[in-house]
């Protein structure tokens, strides 16, 4: 089965959606506010948004509170491959933005994909890295030890 493919606005809204219910479910209070702060972007703020119009939210208390709630809303989806799925494609789908709401991602400890490699578009990881090079710098190591014992004098 072929992943669906989720747009940058698409995996936006359903982060903010999960984010609401959440707070619903909980009893919290989220502001329209709040909401728009959590889809904060500098490379693409909403017409009425800008860096100033929130400098007198607390940053710190919004953070642990939205991390809370997707931390919840995140352990429960994550019970269903049908709803665990949908975080997987938002997350990709986000993988390559910058906005605010990745804040409470990873305060909450949601795992991110793995970025892409720019060039190959393949995913890049320590271990399979590790696994690649591995048997190129064994080579080396050998040729130059090789190469002190033949030019030894």
């Amino acid at each position: 089965m072929e992943p669906a493919t989720t747009s940058v606005d698409e995996a936006k809204q359903f982060l903010v959606t999960c984010l609401t219910e959440q707070a619903h479910k909980d009893k919290v209070s989220l502001s329209e506010r709040e909401k728009q702060l959590f889809l904060f972007s500098e490379s693409n703020p909403l017409p009425s948004q800008n860096r100033d119009s929130f400098d007198d939210m607390d940053s710190d208390a919004f953070e642990q509170k939205t991390s809370k709630l997707l931390r919840r809303a995140y352990a429960v989806a994550k019970k269903s491959p049908v709803h665990s799925q949908q975080w997987r494609d938002a997350l990709v789908a986000l993988q390559d933005e910058d906005f605010y709401g990745l804040v409470a991602v990873d305060l909450a400890e949601i795992p991110r994909p793995t970025p892409r490699m720019p060039l190959l578009g393949a995913k890049v990881s320590v271990t399979g890295i590790a696994t690649f090079a591995a048997p190129f710098l064994a080579q080396a190591v050998l040729l130059a030890l090789g190469a002190l014992v033949v030019l030894d004098p």
